[in-house]
């Protein structure tokens, strides 16, 4: 299989995912670092599909999703300067090459937006739980979250 690796150039809204990525993974490590003193030695660490805390542990866990996070804005930050590599529906060729990989790449900008965004949400939900202001994560929080994850695809 040959594909042409030609290099796909970001555009403004590009841009605009990989700034609202990097400015929510900042906000993934501020939240908890803001909280921590406040927490109870057990918070809520899983939630049921129906968004309610089915699990609980040391508040330590609180840092497990910041360092996922990182994590996946690092592989999916890497993966959308190689579009080349992405398994596509359509035969590539020099003619649709970049047309293709702009929009692999912008998917993969997206996801990490998203997924970012959902795990704040997810963080501060969780410390809300564990200081008692709030119970569980939503009703609609799984359904809106795979409508939102879901549909770029």
């Amino acid at each position: 299989m040959s594909r042409p690796n030609t290099q796909v150039k970001p555009e403004l809204l590009d841009k605009c995912f990989n700034t609202l990525s990097v400015i929510a993974l900042i906000v993934l490590f501020a939240i908890p670092a803001y909280y921590y003193g406040q927490l109870p030695d057990l918070i809520p660490n899983h939630f049921d599909f129906n968004g309610q805390p089915d699990a609980y542990g040391p508040k330590g866990n609180i840092w497990i999703l910041p360092f996922v996070g990182l994590l996946l804005f690092c592989l999916l930050s890497l993966l959308a300067k190689a579009p080349y590599l992405f398994n596509y529906p359509t035969k590539i060729t020099v003619a649709n090459a970049p047309q293709q990989y702009k929009i692999a790449a912008r998917m993969m900008r997206f996801l990490n937006a998203i997924i970012l965004l959902v795990f704040i949400y997810i963080i501060f939900t969780s410390i809300q739980n564990g200081l008692n202001n709030a119970s569980g994560l939503g009703t609609f929080f799984m359904p809106i979250f795979l409508v939102i994850f879901l549909g770029p695809i």
